[in-house]
C-alpha cells in the first residue's frame, strides 16, 4: 500500500500545481481521477487481503506441521532431500532440526528398504506404504507413509504424512500369538470347550466328545448336550446356563453327572461364563467342562481315609512312644509338638520339652545348627535333601554331645503343610565301628605300601628312619625311639628318636650328651624277650628295665621331665636274629596305641633288615663275581693275544713260503702241513675262547639286516672248496634248499654262519658216502634251519649229551674221528643267544638231522649281498703306494713285510705309537697305515686318533691279536677304517688293503 500511494500522490500534486484551466475541464478530470483512485484503492485492499491470507495460511501450515503427533515431511521428489519436517518427528528420532533439514530421506531408512523408498519417491500418484526408520541410536520404528505431490513456495515437491505403527504392529503380533495360544490350548487340552448362543453350537474343541462320552457323534445344539446329563442333574445344569445368560458378566460353575453312550456314569465339573458383545441381546456363552470322575472317586476315598487316619493317629501316638528310636514332630515354625519316651530319656529335658516351647534346632550342637537350619528350610520348601538322612551332632540338656542320623519329612493336615516328622537315630556305636573299620583299612593300606617301600631302600639307615617316622603316626603324642642292634658286641645304637625335642636342653643336662650319641648294652632279659615273644610288650619298670645299668635317679628325672606313664618295647627279629628294636614312651594325654599295626610293621621291618643283610652279602658276592669275571675276561683276552702273536709268525711265514715259486715241492708240502696244523690249533683256540665267552655271558649278538639266501650261497661255495668235501667229492652229494627268494631278515649273520660251519663240517666229517643237505623252512614267525646227512648216526641215548663240552659219541682213545668236542656246545649256545633252540634226531648207522631255530623278523632294509672276490697275491701291484706298518714285534713286522713283498708296495716301519705319529707328520705320501693295537709308550688306538687329526682321510687298518668282538668295535670307534685279527690271513689282508688302494 505504501508503494502504491507513493505512485499515486505525486500525480495528484501535479494536478493541483497545474496552471488553472477551464472549470468544466477541471471538473471532468476530477471526477475521472476520483473514480480511478477508488478503483485503485479497491484493488490495493484486495491484494493486501490476499497477502494476509497467504501469510496466515503459511502460519497455519507450520503450526499443523509442528503439532501433528507423528510427523509430516516435505522433500524433493527425485533426490529425497528433506525440505521441512515437523518437530515431533525430529524429536522422536532424537535429532536436532539442523541434523534433519537438507539430509536425504534414505539416511533414516534401513538399508534393506532404500531401493523401495527410491521407487516410491519417483511416483506422482498418492501412495501408502510401510517402512522401517532408524533413530539416532539405531533403534528401529515401523512407520506407515502416506505421500503425494504438492506445490511449496512455487515448486512441485513431495509431502509425506508419517504415522508410527510400531504399537499397532506389536498389538497385531500379540493378537496373532493370543489366537495361536487359544487355538493350541483349546485343541490340546483334555477339557471340553463349547461356544454357544444358548441354542446352536458355534464352536467345540476336539476333547468335547470324549469328555461327554459321545465318541464321534457330532454336536449340533445345546439341547443335544443337555440330553446326556443325568436326569437327576439336568435341571441344575439348565438353571446354571440360564442364570449366567441372564446375569451376563457373572461366571458360575457346578458339578453333575452324565450318562455316556455306553451307559456309564461319569462326573463333570463345568464353568459357564458369558462373552458380552456391544449388543446385549446377542450374548454368547462359553462352557468349560472337565471330567472329574477320578477326582470325585478319590475325594470319596479321602473322606473315608480321613476317618481312618484319625483313628490311626491315636494308634501312632501310642506306638511311637514305645519305639527305641527318637521320634519328634514339629509345627511349621519347627516348635516341638510331640516327642516319644526315647527322646525324653536321651535328651534329659523331661516335661520341659513342652513347657519351654523348645524348637528342634535347640537339640543340635552349635557347630551344626547352621547346616541343620539350611537343610530344614529346603525340606519345608518342598526341596529334596541329598542324602535324605543327614548326620548332625546332638546335644542334651546337660551338654553331652553325640552323633545322630536325622530323617525329616513334611507332615500334612487337610492337604496343607502342618510341620515336620523327624526320626532321629543315635549312631554313636555305628560311628565307633566305622572309625575302627577306617583305621583298619588305613592300617592295611599302610602295611601293604610299607611292605613294598621296604624293598626300595638302599641302606639300613633309610630303613630305620622310615620305621621311626611312620611309628610316630601310630603313636601320636608319644616318644618313639628306634635303635639298631650289633650282634658282634651286644650293643644298640639309637637311629631315630622323636617326641623329646621340646625338652632337649633339659634332657641333655641330665644325660650329659645327646641321646643319639649313646651306645647302650642290651640287657640279656630284654634280648631274650625280643627273640621269643615278638610282640609289643609293656615294660614293668619303665626306663630302668629298658636300659641295663641305668642310674635310678636319671631314669626318674627323665620319666618326670617327659611325663612318661608307660613304656612299650619290641624287637626286630627274623630267623632267630635280632636286628634292632623300638621303645614307645606314652604320657597321660597320648592316644591308645594301634598295637596290631605296630607289631605287623615291626615284623616287616625285621624282614627288611634281614633282607638288607642278605643283599649286602649278595652285593659283596656280586662285586667279587664281577671282579672274577673281569679277571677271566682279561685272562681270555691276554691268552688270545699271547697265543695268536706267535701263531701269526708261524702261519704268516708259512703262507709266504707256500706262495714262493722257488721252494722245493717236498718242502712246500711240509709247509702246507704246518699251515694246516696251525689252522687246526687256531680253530681249537677260537672254540675254547667261544665256549668261555658263552659261559661268561660275554658273547655279544649283533643284529643287522642281511639276505638269507645269499648266506646259504656263500656257505655252499665255501664247502665246495673245503678239503673235507674235496676228499670225498666222488662219494658225497652236497646240496642246499632255498624255498624263498630275496628274504631279508634281522639277525646276526656271522653267528648263523658259525653254526652252519660247525654242523656242515661235522656232517662231512662223519659221512663217508651218500649226501649232506642243508636249508631252512619258515612257519608262522619262526625259521627252522637244518643240516641232514647219511653218515654214521648217533645212538638215541647220546643225542642230548653231544651238546655238552668236550663230549663225543666215541670218547675212547682209539676213536676214529678227531675233534675237540666243542663245536656242538658252541652252536647250541649261539642258537640260544639268537633266541632259538637246537636239537638232534638220529638213527645209528643211517644218518643224523640237526635242527635249530631263530625268530623270523623280516625287514625292508636289504643288506648288500656283494662280497669282495679274493684275488691271487700275484694279481696285486701297489708299486705307487706307501704303507706304514706300526708293529713293535719284529717277527710280526717281518711277516707282514714278507706278505707284501711281491706287491711292490713301499713299506715304512714304526715300532710305537709316537713314532707312527712322527712318520705321518714327516711323510705325507703315506697312503695306508697297518696299526697294531698293543704298542709301547702309546697304544695303537690313541695313536690312531692323533693321526686322524693330522690327516683325517688317511685309512688305518687295525691289526690285533685280541679276537674278542668288542675289540673290533673299539677299533672302529677309535676311527680305524677296518680291522684284521692275528694270525693274519694273507688273502684277507690283501682284500682289505684293496678296498683303499686301487690295483695298478
Amino acid at each position: 500500500m505504501a508503494i502504491f500511494a507513493n505512485k499515486i500522490f505525486p500525480r495528484l500534486d501535479m494536478i493541483h500545481n497545474k496552471p488553472k484551466i477551464a472549470q468544466g475541464q477541471i471538473d471532468a478530470e476530477s471526477i475521472y481521477l476520483h473514480a480511478r483512485t477508488e478503483e485503485l484503492e479497491r484493488k490495493l485492499f484486495k491484494q493486501e487481503n490476499l497477502e494476509q491470507m497467504v501469510e496466515e495460511s503459511e502460519q497455519r501450515f507450520k503450526q499443523i506441521l509442528s503439532l501433528t503427533y507423528d510427523g509430516i515431511i516435505l522433500y524433493e521428489k527425485n533426490s529425497g532431500e528433506i525440505i521441512e519436517a515437523n518437530l515431533r518427528l525430529i524429536h522422536k528420532l532424537k535429532y536436532k532440526r539442523d541434523h534433519v533439514i537438507g539430509k536425504s530421506v534414505y539416511e533414516f531408512v534401513i538399508p534393506a528398504q532404500q531401493d523401495i523408498i527410491r521407487e516410491r519417491l519417483a511416483e506422482d500418484l498418492p501412495n501408502v506404504y510401510e517402512t522401517v526408520i532408524l533413530d539416532r541410536d539405531g533403534q528401529s520404528f515401523e512407520f506407515e507413509i502416506c505421500s503425494r505431490s504438492c506445490y511449496y513456495q512455487g515448486r512441485k515437491v513431495k509431502m509425506a504424512a508419517v504415522c508410527d505403527i510400531s504399537y499397532r504392529k506389536q498389538y497385531e503380533k500379540t493378537l496373532r500369538e493370543s489366537e495361536e495360544k487359544f487355538r493350541s490350548l483349546s485343541e490340546n487340552t483334555n477339557d471340553s470347550i463349547i461356544l454357544t448362543d444358548q441354542t446352536e453350537i458355534i464352536y467345540v474343541n476336539p476333547s468335547t466328545p470324549h469328555v461327554f462320552g459321545l465318541a464321534d457323534e457330532p454336536l449340533i445344539d445345546l439341547p443335544q448336550v443337555l440330553t446326556h446329563i443325568h436326569p437327576d442333574d439336568r435341571a441344575m445344569a439348565e438353571s446354571l446356563i440360564h442364570s449366567v445368560a441372564m446375569g451376563h458378566r457373572q461366571t458360575k460353575y457346578s458339578q453333575f453327572r452324565i450318562i455316556t453312550k455306553d451307559g456309564k456314569e461319569r462326573w463333570i465339573w463345568s464353568r459357564v461364563f458369558p462373552v458380552v458383545p456391544d449388543n446385549p441381546d446377542n450374548t454368547k456363552l462359553v462352557i468349560l467342562s472337565s471330567d472329574i470322575t477320578e477326582m470325585h472317586e478319590k475325594e470319596e476315598i479321602r473322606k473315608k481315609t480321613e476317618i481312618a487316619a484319625r483313628t490311626a493317629e491315636e494308634k501312632y501316638k501310642v506306638l511311637t512312644s514305645l519305639l527305641p528310636e527318637m521320634v519328634i514332630e514339629t509345627d511349621t515354625t519347627e516348635r516341638l509338638t510331640f516327642v516319644n519316651l526315647k527322646t525324653i530319656e536321651v535328651f534329659e529335658y523331661g516335661s520341659d520339652f513342652y513347657t519351654n516351647n523348645l524348637r528342634f534346632i535347640e537339640l543340635i550342637s552349635k557347630e551344626d545348627r547352621q547346616r541343620c537350619t539350611e537343610d530344614f528350610q529346603k525340606i519345608i520348601a518342598g526341596e529334596a535333601v541329598t542324602p535324605p538322612e543327614v548326620e548332625y551332632t546332638a546335644v542334651t540338656k546337660s551338654g553331652r554331645k553325640f552323633p545322630v542320623m536325622v530323617h525329616a519329612t513334611r507332615m500334612y493336615t487337610n492337604n496343607e503343610f502342618a510341620g515336620l516328622s523327624i526320626v532321629m537315630f543315635d549312631i554313636t556305636a555305628k560311628k565307633s565301628a566305622e572309625r575302627k573299620a577306617l583305621n583298619y583299612e588305613e592300617s592295611m593300606t599302610f602295611l601293604a605300601n610299607s611292605a613294598l617301600k621296604f624293598l626300595s631302600f638302599p641302606s639300613d639307615d633309610d630303613i630305620f628312619i622310615f620305621i621311626g617316622k611312620n611309628l610316630s603316626r601310630f603313636a601320636s603324642k608319644s616318644i618313639v625311639v628306634v635303635f639298631s642292634y650289633d650282634q658282634s658286641n651286644n650293643t644298640s645304637n639309637i637311629r631315630y628318636i622323636s617326641g623329646i625335642y621340646p625338652h632337649i636342653n633339659e634332657l641333655m643336662d641330665i644325660l650329659g650328651k645327646p641321646p643319639e650319641d649313646f651306645t647302650i648294652k642290651l640287657p640279656s632279659k630284654i634280648k631274650s624277650k625280643y627273640l621269643s615273644e615278638k610282640k609289643l610288650k609293656k615294660l614293668d619298670n619303665e626306663l630302668r628295665c629298658a636300659i641295663d645299668n641305668w642310674p635310678v635317679e636319671k631314669a626318674e628325672q627323665i620319666q618326670k621331665l617327659l611325663n612318661i606313664v608307660n613304656v612299650y618295647s619290641m624287637g626286630m627279629v627274623r630267623n632267630g636274629k635280632l636286628y634292632g628294636g623300638l621303645l614307645i614312651a606314652t604320657n597321660s594325654s597320648a592316644d591308645p596305641l594301634d598295637t596290631k599295626t605296630i607289631e605287623t610293621f615291626i615284623y616287616q621291618a625285621g624282614i627288611a633288615l634281614h633282607r638288607k643283610q642278605i643283599d649286602n652279602k649278595l652285593m659283596k658276592a656280586k662285586v667279587a663275581a664281577e671282579e672274577s669275571d673281569r679277571l677271566k675276561s682279561a685272562f681270555l683276552a691276554n691268552m688270545s693275544h699271547e697265543v695268536r702273536t706267535p701263531l701269526n709268525g708261524i702261519l704268516g711265514l708259512a703262507q709266504v713260503l707256500m706262495k714262493s715259486e722257488e721252494i722245493d715241492p717236498a718242502i712246500r708240502n711240509d709247509v702246507k702241513m704246518i699251515v694246516e696244523s696251525g689252522s687246526s690249533l687256531l680253530a681249537l683256540i677260537e672254540d675254547i675262547m667261544d665256549v668261555s665267552k658263552i659261559e661268561a655271558g660275554q658273547m655279544k649278538i649283533k643284529y643287522k639286516p642281511f639276505v638269507l639266501n645269499t648266506l646259504l650261497d656263500q656257505l655252499y661255495s665255501m664247502f665246495l672248496a673245503n678239503p673235507l668235501y674235496l676228499q670225498k667229492e666222488q662219494n658225497i652229494k652236497l646240496t642246499y634248499d632255498k624255498p624263498e627268494d630275496n628274504i631279508s631278515l634281522m639277525s646276526d649273520p656271522d653267528r648263523l654262519q658259525q653254526i652252519f660251519i660247525n654242523l656242515i663240517g661235522n656232517a662231512l666229517k662223519f659221512t663217508q658216502k651218500g649226501f649232506v643237505q642243508f636249508g631252512y623252512s619258515i612257519r608262522k614267525q619262526v625259521i627252522t634251519f637244518y643240516v641232514k646227512d647219511s653218515g654214521i648216526g648217533i645212538p638215541a641215548d647220546k643225542t642230548e649229551r653231544i651238546f655238552e663240552r668236550f663230549t663225543q659219541v666215541d670218547n675212547t682213545l682209539a676213536r676214529k674221528f678227531s675233534g675237540s668236542g666243542l663245536g656242538l656246545a658252541i652252536s647250541k649256545g649261539l642258537a640260544t643267544l639268537l633266541e632259538g633252540k637246537m636239537w638232534c634226531e638220529s638213527d645209528l648207522g643211517k644218518g643224523s638231522n640237526f635242527y635249530f631255530t631263530i625268530p623270523y623278523r623280516p625287514t625292508t632294509m636289504l643288506a648288500s649281498s656283494d662280497t669282495p672276490q679274493k684275488k691271487s697275491v700275484t694279481d696285486y701291484n701297489w708299486g705307487n703306494y706307501t704303507v706304514l706298518i706300526v708293529e713293535d714285534d719284529t717277527i710280526n713286522f717281518k711277516v707282514i713285510e714278507a706278505m707284501l713283498r711281491n706287491t711292490k708296495i713301499n713299506i715304512t716301519h714304526a715300532d710305537n705309537g709316537l713314532k707312527a705319529i712322527e712318520q705321518v707328520n714327516l711323510n705325507p705320501q703315506i697312503n695306508l697305515v697297518l696299526m697294531d693295537v698293543h704298542l709301547p709308550e702309546m697304544s695303537g688306538l690313541e695313536a690312531t686318533g692323533r693321526i686322524l687329526k693330522i690327516n683325517p682321510s688317511l685309512p688305518i687298518i687295525a691289526q690285533t691279536a685280541n679276537a674278542m668282538s668288542e675289540d673290533k668295535d673299539k677299533c672302529l670307534e677309535a676311527g680305524c677304517a677296518d680291522y684284521i685279527s692275528k694270525p693274519i690271513d694273507m688273502g684277507d689282508l690283501f682284500t682289505k688293503i684293496a678296498k683303499f688302494l686301487p690295483n695298478e
